[in-house]
């Protein structure tokens, strides 16, 4: 498997089982479960390679793709759809779960590199 592809792959398993996590009450467990085993099958496979940037990947993916997905039904809601109070502070959970996914990406990254 080559850079890019195990990028893609660890990304759209972290994306599964992010959206899993904000779809529980309908689709969200299959979701969580198929993320899971993707994840899992990788680390058996030995797909991960030394470095834990593939993780950091997948975190990004676990935060932005709720997140967008939370942003979108706010965006194309109607006017009569009623949000719960708190209802951009999850949204704002989940783009600080992709930030901290993008920092730790950048640090391992960085303490990769030879100075």
């Amino acid at each position: 498997m080559s850079t890019l592809q195990a990028r893609l792959y660890w990304g759209f398993a972290g994306a599964l089982f992010g959206l899993g996590v904000v779809t529980i009450t309908s689709v969200g467990i299959p979701l969580i479960l198929l993320g899971a085993a993707l994840l899992l099958f990788a680390a058996i496979r030995k797909t991960m390679p030394s470095d834990s940037l593939l993780l950091w990947i997948a975190l990004a993916a676990m935060g932005f793709a709720p997140a967008l997905l939370l942003a979108f039904t706010y965006a194309t809601a109607d006017q009569n759809t009623v949000f719960f109070s708190g209802y951009w502070s999850g949204v704002l959970l989940f783009v600080a779960i992709g930030l901290a996914g993008i920092a730790g990406g950048v640090i391992a990254t960085a303490r990769r590199q030879p100075r």
